[in-house]
Parts: C-alpha cells; structure tokens; sequence
C-alpha cells in the first residue's frame, strides 16, 4: 500500500468527523491514525503533522471522499478498521460514534469493519498463555475480578500464586506498537516457579523481561489498567490477535499456537 500526503490526508479529514463524535478531538484519539500512518517507513512525527495539516486544511471533504472512494480494496479495508478503532479508543463506541462512523463507511463506499470488543468480536475476559515451550494456548476467566484471574490463570500456567511482571522496557515497547490507551501489557508468573525443581526457562518472559533475569515457568499475557493498576483479559478477539502477533515478532517468531 503506497499513498500520496493528499491521500492519507483525506483518510486524516475522515477520521477527525469520526473523533468529533463526542464534541471534540483528544490526544488519544489521534493514536490510531498515527500508528497507522507509522507502518509506512521512513515518517517522521514532522511528516505526520504535515500530513494531518494538509488533511484538515487543504483536502476539501469532496476531495477526500473522490480519492477514498477511488482505493482498491485492500487499502479501503485498511481505512475502515482504522475508522473503527478511533471510534472505540476511549473505551465506549456511543450512538453518536456509531452513527457517525457508519455514514463515513457509507460515504466512502468502504467495507463494514470489526468494531473491536463489539458484537461478534466481543469475547470473554482472555488471557494468552505461553508455555515454556513456545507452545501458545488461550484461557478465559468468568470476569475481570482478581478472584475469577486466578481462578482461571493460576491452573493454565501451573502456579498457585501469581505475580504481575509490567513495566520492562520490551512490554513498554509493546504497548506503544500496540497503540494500547489506558492500559498497558503485562505478563502473569508463577510467584515461586524458581523454587521448583522441575522449573524451565519460559524464553519470552526472559526476553521480554529484557534484564538478563530467567522467567521461569508458564507465563499468561493480558492488560492491565492505567488507572488503579486492575488485571484484565482481553475482551475482543481482534485485539487478541493483534498483541499474539507482536509478541511472537518481538520474541522472532518462536511461538506456535496449539492446536
């Protein structure tokens, strides 16, 4: 996908109609066209100013409409999931979102998007259980309450306590990749893995802890809040998809899901 500054400003003009669904444009809603924009090399943060300059004050909304419109395929997916994700970044997707965003998918002839953790992308609290064998499987807790997380997490990784590692500089670096707002990545462990005789390096706890320190034992990706520091599960598959693939490119690709 190649695009000219007029183009992805017109994506730029359409994704502002969607973030002033509430009233106004806040910084986090701005994220998701800039991870967007930064999957094409070489950007600076000057070029993407530029590029949202242009979008707001050169492409008129005829303009962007004619050269959305005029996408192939593959690209007007691209743009529709990203409309849907700035519809959805605050953590609420309001009538107002939706009606907003649905006359954008239909003004620019694009296809319906995955509105993640809506409808059919909306899962149960999920956490992402890798072994100390690169083996990945999935479990679910019955809520976010830290009761349900260990009831569901403790026996997936074979601990009987757990501890939350967060905060390395690899998780951080996820987390930023991610776009992730208001919550960042974290891992689950078993609290006294290193005491038992049978314990194994897991290698993508050790890489992603980033210090030279051995994780040992079965470790369960998931989130943890910004504010007051809650465990929870991933509630929507796309997003699910989305930190497995990141974490297997961070760890290159040694992760293998079960079958």
């Amino acid at each position: 996908m190649s695009l000219t500054y007029e183009e992805l400003g017109a994506i730029f003009r359409v994704c502002v109609y969607v973030m002033n669904a509430d009233g106004g444009i806040t910084p986090e809603e701005v994220v998701p066209f800039r991870k967007f924009i930064y999957r094409f090399e070489g950007f600076t943060r000057e070029e993407v100013n530029e590029v949202m300059r242009i979008g707001q004050q050169e492409v008129s909304d005829q303009r962007a409409l004619q050269l959305i419109t005029a996408f192939d395929d593959e690209t007007k997916v691209e743009v529709a999931n990203l409309l849907a994700e700035v519809a959805v970044i605050n953590g609420e997707y309001s009538a107002k979102e939706e009606e907003l965003l649905n006359a954008m998918v239909e003004a620019c002839g694009l296809p319906q998007p995955v509105i993640e953790g809506q409808g059919e992308d909306q899962i149960p609290p999920l956490f992402i259980v890798v072994k100390t064998n690169g083996k990945v499987n999935l479990c679910v807790a019955d809520s976010n309450e830290w009761s349900d997380v260990e009831a569901a997490v403790a026996p997936a990784i074979g601990a009987e306590r757990l501890e939350v590692v967060r905060f390395t500089t690899r998780l951080k670096q996820l987390t930023y990749d991610l776009g992730l707002v208001r919550s960042h990545l974290v891992f689950l462990m078993d609290r006294n893995a290193a005491l038992k005789e049978d314990a194994r390096d897991n290698m993508t706890g050790t890489v992603l802890y980033g210090t030279g320190y051995e994780i040992m034992g079965n470790i369960a990706f998931c989130l943890e809040t910004d504010e007051g520091y809650n465990v929870v599960g991933i509630e929507s598959m796309k997003k699910a998809m989305e930190i497995f693939d990141a974490i297997n490119d961070a760890v290159s690709g040694m992760l293998t899901l079960e079958e």
